[in-house]
């Protein structure tokens, strides 16, 4: 008898055990829709899927926060968060990407997230305002071009005038022969420069976009008022207020104080 209990409990375990490595790993879904309908969708998911659920908005993200019960792991926490993507380089998203992480590591969350997804799927299929994104290849986050916004201007041959004078992308990387030049913009100059604000402004709309998704966040203030400086300084220099040299040299320094604020705020919320 205590052999057959053994090999019973050894059956168990491997079944278990199979079971758990045949779970998928998918912990995200990515879906197109504007995003009132994309959080009603997920609402509707969620209430349909999960039994008592307590539902709440996340703090400092889009998403929900919702806790409920299981069998196995009693209540357990899963929050949901709501990533905005596009598709062009236009900052109005496009679509947006759900991911989901449980409280606990256990087989059991990975279980009900790939249940909920599921049922997000079939809610999905059959609305007409919300669609499933099969290959969220094309999608990028609004970071990412924000990002490749700002890359390009390095080779933006409509600035080639002032592409010696400053750092077009990376201000905290100017070249020694910037921060020496002491010269003052002629009107070819300042013409770049003028279209090279009107640019930068473009990739830091896009920027901006993505802030109404982090509502409450402290960093959104310190970036806005770090950008309104380097926006100045940009002023004083196409007026001639200010040498090349100096706007290099006070924009890095704008730059190194952002990112010393904005690691304090990390640190502090560890």
């Amino acid at each position: 008898m205590k052999q057959q209990l053994q090999l019973f409990f050894a059956c168990v375990l491997f079944f278990s055990a199979s079971a758990m490595a045949a779970e998928p790993t998918e912990t995200h879904i990515t879906l197109t829709g504007k995003q009132d309908a994309v959080l009603a969708l997920l609402k509707k998911a969620i209430d349909a899927d999960i039994a008592d659920p307590q539902t709440t908005p996340l703090n400092g993200r889009i998403g929900y926060w919702v806790s409920f019960k299981t069998l196995v792991t009693g209540r357990i926490g899963l929050a949901v968060t709501v990533t905005p993507l596009t598709k062009s380089d236009d900052p109005e998203p496009t679509a947006f990407r759900l991911e989901f992480a449980a409280q606990t590591e256990r087989w059991d969350g990975t279980r009900n997230v790939r249940s909920l997804i599921e049922q997000i799927e079939k809610q999905a299929a059959e609305q007409k305002d919300v669609t499933i994104i099969a290959d969220p290849t094309p999608y990028r986050t609004l970071f990412q071009q924000s990002a490749d916004c700002y890359k390009r201007l390095e080779t933006d041959t409509d600035l080639a005038d002032i592409a010696n004078k400053v750092a077009l992308a990376k201000p905290d990387a100017p070249a020694l022969s910037m921060l020496t030049d002491d010269s003052k913009p002629n009107d070819r100059e300042r013409k770049a420069i003028a279209l090279w604000a009107s640019k930068r402004d473009a990739c830091f709309n896009i920027r901006k976009a993505v802030m109404p998704f982090y509502p409450g966040d402290p960093k959104n203030n310190v970036i806005m008022e770090f950008a309104e400086k380097s926006s100045q300084l940009l002023l004083s220099l196409y007026k001639g207020n200010i040498s090349f040299g100096d706007f290099v040299t006070q924009r890095k320094a704008v730059l190194l104080a952002q990112t010393q604020k904005l690691n304090e705020l990390a640190t502090a919320a560890k």
